[in-house]
């Protein structure tokens, strides 16, 4: 599916409704495809759930660099990680020969909250850091791990641990490849 920001995504109410299972303490950001697009993102205050629904069902009132007025509508929203949302970090295996990896990094790994963009090998898990460990984390941002005791992962693919700074685009988002994100396993978000 081919959606551009100057039309409502046809999907906008199911994207839109799947703010509801979101816990609100997680800060959210809005995001076009797959990349937030607001000038620093990282360091404001969270955007409420009803901006971001506006601005997915409503669309919001702009002005080109040369000077026409249009309509631009977002088509989902990512979840901002680290300590703005209660210490959630994300792992990202992003390509099947990551998994692997994950698996010798952490081969008691829980089952957890998970989603992904619907391409093969590919998915994202969180997990909510602990208070006591959030210290230890307090500047960390991400590592990509392509290498991992004699595993490597193909040319394109990575496993990646995101927290502070970063963030993951969720479900029932817009996916620019398969069309959407889905949850693997939401737990309702663990609310």
């Amino acid at each position: 599916m081919d959606w551009k920001i100057f039309n409502r995504h046809p999907r906008a109410s199911e994207i839109a409704e799947g703010l509801g299972i979101i816990p609100p303490n997680l800060a959210l950001t809005p995001v076009r495809e797959k990349r937030p697009y607001r000038s620093n993102w990282q360091h404001e205050e969270p955007v409420s759930r009803e901006a971001i629904t506006t601005a997915i069902t409503q669309g919001q009132d702009l002005v080109s660099k040369k000077g026409k007025p249009y309509t631009a509508f977002d088509s989902g929203y990512g979840v901002r990680l680290g300590e703005i949302s209660d210490g959630l970090l994300a792992i990202d295996v992003d390509g099947a020969s990551a998994e692997p990896i994950l698996k010798a990094i952490c081969p008691d790994l829980p089952k957890s909250v998970s989603w992904t963009s619907g391409k093969p090998g590919r998915y994202q898990i969180a997990f909510q850091i602990p208070p006591e460990y959030r210290e230890k984390l307090a500047n960390f941002t991400r590592a990509v791990v392509r290498e991992w005791k004699g595993l490597k992962t193909d040319t394109d693919e990575l496993l990646e641990f995101r927290y502070n700074y970063c963030q993951s685009v969720l479900p029932p988002s817009y996916h620019p490849t398969t069309g959407r994100y889905s949850w693997v396993n939401s737990q309702q978000i663990q609310k």
